[in-house]
C-alpha cells in the first residue's frame, strides 16, 4: 500500500488520520520508504460520526534524539500505550481513537 492509499482512507481530506492498525502499517511503510515523520497526535471520532482532537491522547508534543529506527519504534510504542488507555478509560464513551501522523516525504 502506498501513503496515497493511505491517505484515501484517512478520517481527514487534509490529514493522515488513521485508527492504529492501519496507523501502524503507514508508519512501516514510511520507515522503509525513508518519509521523515515528525509525530503522532490522537483524534476522536465521536459515536455521532464528528472528528475532534483528544485532549487526553496529545501524542507528542517533543520528539527524542534517537536513530531513524528508534524513533519508529518509539512512534509506534506510543501509540499502541495510548490505545490500551483508551480502551481502559475512553476519553468520550463510544469515542473511537484515531492518530493522526504528521510527516516529511
Amino acid at each position: 500500500m502506498s501513503i496515497a492509499e493511505f491517505q484515501s482512507k484517512s478520517a481527514s481530506s487534509s490529514e493522515l488520520v488513521l485508527p492504529l492498525s492501519e496507523a501502524l502499517e503507514a508508519l512501516q511503510l514510511m520507515a522503509q520508504s525513508g518519509v521523515s515523520v515528525l509525530g503522532w497526535d490522537g483524534w476522536l471520532r465521536y459515536p455521532d460520526g464528528k472528528l475532534g482532537h483528544s485532549q487526553q491522547h496529545q501524542g507528542t508534543a517533543s520528539v527524542p534524539q534517537l536513530s531513524q529506527a528508534e524513533l519508529y519504534a518509539w512512534f509506534r510504542s506510543t501509540m499502541q500505550d495510548s490505545q490500551v488507555e483508551h480502551h481502559r478509560n475512553p476519553e468520550v464513551s463510544g469515542s473511537e481513537l484515531l492518530f493522526c501522523i504528521t510527516y516529511q516525504a
